[in-house]
This record gives structure tokens, C-alpha cells and sequence, in this order.
């Protein structure tokens, strides 16, 4: 599903996650969301619209990334865990 300007450029920015060490970019390509970890070996992968502030990772279904609604925070479910990045 293609996403609405106003859902993609509130989410665009770079996400700390502290407690495993990453970065996620967040770019917006097009009418789509895309995102890529900071690192060796990270590949770019599209946000999978799910409504409001829901996304699938392109690369795997189960993984599901939920942007908080001022845009400040991201939570990415992967793996069975539950990580809480911040807005840079």
C-alpha cells in the first residue's frame, strides 16, 4: 500500500536503539517508507503499511515496527523481543 505524505514525512528520521546498539534510517522512497540499520552487512528493506502507525518489515512479515504518534519513538518487535528506539 502506498503511504499517505503526511503518515511518511512524520516518520522519515534516524532511531536509537541503545539496548542493542543500532541505528535505523528511516528514508522515504516514492509513496514508501524504507528503512536500513546502521552497520556491516545491514540491507535496506521497505516498511510494509499496516495502518496509522503499523509497518511490516519488507524482508520478514513477523517483524513488526509501530512509530509512536508524535513520530519521537519506534518499537520494533523482532525475534521475540521488544526494542524502544528514539528519535536522534
Amino acid at each position: 500500500l502506498p503511504v499517505p505524505g503526511p503518515v511518511r514525512s512524520k516518520f522519515v528520521g534516524d532511531f536509537v536503539f541503545a539496548d542493542i546498539g543500532l541505528t535505523l534510517h528511516i528514508t522515504e522512497t516514492g509513496e514508501k517508507l524504507r528503512g536500513k540499520g546502521e552497520g556491516e552487512g545491514q540491507q535496506a528493506f521497505d516498511l510494509l503499511w499496516q495502518g496509522e502507525a503499523s509497518f511490516r518489515a519488507g524482508f520478514d512479515h513477523d517483524v513488526k515496527l509501530e512509530f509512536a504518534a508524535d513520530g519521537k519513538q519506534l518499537t520494533l518487535h523482532q525475534g521475540g523481543g521488544v526494542f524502544v528506539g528514539q528519535r536522534k
